[in-house]
């Protein structure tokens, strides 16, 4: 019996055949890295998952249609701040208090990551967008 995630990929080439050759080898070069890396299940669900959406983003951007919703472009929106304080804030924070929440101390880190979500969309909102818009004044642009 294969692997899950090579029947995945056998049906998905065997449905793939109206596309490109391109698509073709692509997603047997994703079966031949999937065999190659090491690992458990887990991690090769991961890869899989990874190379499986960015074949979706490229080839079939219908499917991705979900990334329009509301939530998910506001948070889009505010990704720049998010980037900025997600690393060194909230690595600390867990550091420091994720010891608290033990045994569940997964709890700690998606708290933590509402509430940078949260912080960064109004900062988006009440600092970030008013800058922007003034220096585009001083700016004429």
């Amino acid at each position: 019996m294969y692997p899950w995630y090579i029947m995945i990929l056998h049906i998905g080439l065997k449905y793939f055949y109206k596309y490109t050759y391109l698509m073709k080898l692509y997603l047997t070069l994703i079966l031949i890295l999937l065999l190659i890396i090491g690992g458990s299940n887990g991690i090769r669900l991961i890869y899989f998952a990874m190379y499986t959406f960015f074949l979706c983003f490229i080839y079939f951007p219908q499917i991705m249609g979900f990334f329009k919703l509301t939530l998910l472009t506001k948070i889009g929106e505010s990704s720049y701040f998010l980037y900025l304080i997600h690393e060194s804030v909230g690595v600390f924070l867990i550091y420091l208090f994720g010891k608290y929440f033990l045994p569940n101390s997964f709890i700690w880190p998606i708290f933590l990551m509402i509430f940078f979500i949260i912080v960064s969309y109004y900062f988006t909102i009440l600092v970030d967008k008013k800058i922007n818009k003034w220096l585009r004044n001083k700016l004429h642009i």
